[in-house]
C-alpha cells in the first residue's frame, strides 16, 4: 500500500504550535484588607460587567462585603452556590454557565469567584470554556484554597465520583488573598489545610516541615500553627509558585505536587466525597510515605516528622475502616495518570529535595502489589 510520504494526491501541512508560556498575574496576600481589594476591582474592572460566584456560606457570614462590592462597582450579578466538593459537579458547571448567559455576560466583562476551592474550581473551567475565554478573578476565602486551590492555573471538576476528571488550564487576571476570611473558618477545613501545607514543606521547605512540627508539638496543636499563619501561608504559596512556573502545563516537574494524592482523590471518591478533600491527602502522605519508607525512599525519622505533623493537629492517617480496600484499589486504578494496570505514585522522599532532585521515585505499582500494601498499612495502623 502506498504511503502517504508516497502519494501524488496528498499534501502535507504543518500546523502552526504557537508557544503557550504561563503569563504572569499577580497574587496578593495579607490579612484583613478587603476594601482595598474592592479598590483594586473597581481599577481592574472599569465600567465592565463583574459576574460573582460566591460560596453561598460566605454569602452568608460577609454580607456587609457583598454590599460593599455592590456599591463600589458599576454593574454586578450574583450567584450564590453551596460550596464543598458536591458543588464540582456537571450540574453545577452547567449552572454558572446558564447564569452567565442569562445575565449577558461578555468576553471583556469579568467573572468573579469568592470562596473556597469547589467554587473556585466551578467559576474557573467556566471561565475557560464560556465565550472561548472569560477574565477570571479569584478572591479565596478558605485556608486551603488560598495557597493551594489559587496558585497553579489548574481546575477540574468531579464526574461520577470520579475526582478531578474533567478540567483545563487557565490563568487568573489576579489572585486577592485576605485571610481575614479565616477568622469564621471551622477547624476541621484548617486542619485539612494542614495536611497540603506539609506536603508543600516536605517537597522544597524542610525548613518548614521542622517548624510546623514545633509549632503544632507540647500539645499546641492547630493553634500553634494559626499563630503564625500567614508566614507559612507565604512559603508555601512559594513551592507552588516555583514548580508552577518551571511547569505550568503539568509536563515534568509538576508531577511533584502529586505526593500523596493519588491515595487522597482514590479515596475521596471512594467515599463518595465524605471524606474532605485535607483529610484525603493527609491519609494520602500517610500511606504513601509508609510505601516510600518500605522502599528505603526515605528515612523513618522524616516520616516520623510528617506523621507527627499530621496528628498533632488530629488529622487522621489510617485508612478509614468502612472503605474496603477492593473499593479503595478501584478508584486509584481509575486515576487519570495511570497507564493499564499499573498504579502511578510520586512517593515522598528526602524532605526539602524533591524539586532539585527531580525526577525522584515515580512508582508505578501493579494491583496485586498495592492490595498487599494496602493490607500491610492497615495491619501497620493498628
Amino acid at each position: 500500500m502506498e504511503s502517504i510520504e508516497e502519494s501524488s494526491k496528498v499534501t502535507q501541512l504543518v500546523s502552526a504550535k504557537p508557544a503557550r508560556p504561563a503569563s504572569e498575574h499577580p497574587l496578593y496576600i495579607g490579612h484583613d484588607w478587603y476594601d482595598e481589594i474592592v479598590e483594586q476591582l473597581v481599577k481592574v474592572v472599569g465600567d465592565h460587567m463583574v459576574a460573582v460566584v460566591i460560596d453561598e456560606e460566605v454569602a452568608r457570614l460577609y454580607p456587609e462585603r457583598l454590599t460593599t462590592l455592590r456599591q463600589a462597582l458599576p454593574r454586578v450579578r450574583v450567584l450564590s452556590i453551596k460550596g464543598g466538593e458536591t458543588a464540582k459537579t456537571l450540574d453545577g458547571f452547567a449552572t454558572v454557565l446558564h447564569f452567565l448567559i442569562e445575565n449577558e455576560v461578555h468576553r471583556d466583562d469579568v467573572l468573579l469567584s469568592i470562596g473556597g476551592g469547589a467554587i473556585i474550581d466551578l467559576a474557573f473551567l467556566a471561565a475557560v470554556t464560556y465565550v472561548r475565554g472569560l477574565r477570571w478573578i479569584n478572591l479565596p476565602t478558605t485556608f486551603m484554597s488560598q495557597f493551594d486551590s489559587s496558585v497553579g492555573g489548574k481546575n477540574a471538576i468531579n464526574v461520577s465520583n470520579n475526582k478531578n476528571i474533567c478540567g483545563s488550564f487557565y490563568e487568573a487576571a489576579a489572585v486577592y488573598i485576605d485571610t481575614s476570611f479565616l477568622e469564621t473558618l471551622p477547624n476541621r477545613f484548617f486542619r485539612g489545610g494542614v495536611s497540603e501545607m506539609t506536603g508543600l514543606a516536605l517537597i522544597d521547605d524542610e525548613p518548614l516541615l521542622a517548624e510546623l512540627l514545633d509549632a503544632s508539638g507540647d500539645g499546641r496543636g492547630l493553634a500553634g500553627i494559626q499563630s503564625e499563619l500567614l508566614s507559612y501561608m507565604v512559603r508555601a504559596i512559594n513551592v507552588k509558585l516555583k514548580v508552577y512556573s518551571s511547569d505550568p502545563y503539568q509536563q515534568g516537574l509538576r508531577m511533584v505536587l502529586l505526593t500523596g494524592h493519588t491515595t487522597a482523590h482514590a479515596l475521596e471518591g471512594a467515599s463518595r466525597m465524605h471524606l474532605y478533600h485535607g483529610e484525603a491527602v493527609a491519609i494520602g502522605l500517610a500511606f504513601e510515605s509508609f510505601i516510600a519508607e518500605r522502599r528505603g525512599l526515605i528515612k523513618p525519622e522524616d516520616r516520623k516528622r510528617l506523621i507527627d505533623v499530621l496528628e498533632n493537629c488530629q488529622l487522621p492517617v489510617a485508612l478509614p475502616a468502612e472503605l474496603h480496600d477492593h473499593v479503595i484499589i478501584e478508584h486509584i486504578r481509575l486515576e487519570k495518570r495511570n497507564r493499564g494496570r499499573m498504579v502511578s505514585m510520586v512517593l515522598p522522599y528526602n524532605p526539602g529535595k524533591a524539586i532539585d532532585e527531580w525526577p525522584g521515585p515515580h512508582a508505578m505499582l501493579s494491583l496485586d502489589e498495592l492490595w498487599d500494601l494496602l493490607a500491610a498499612y492497615r495491619i501497620a495502623r493498628g
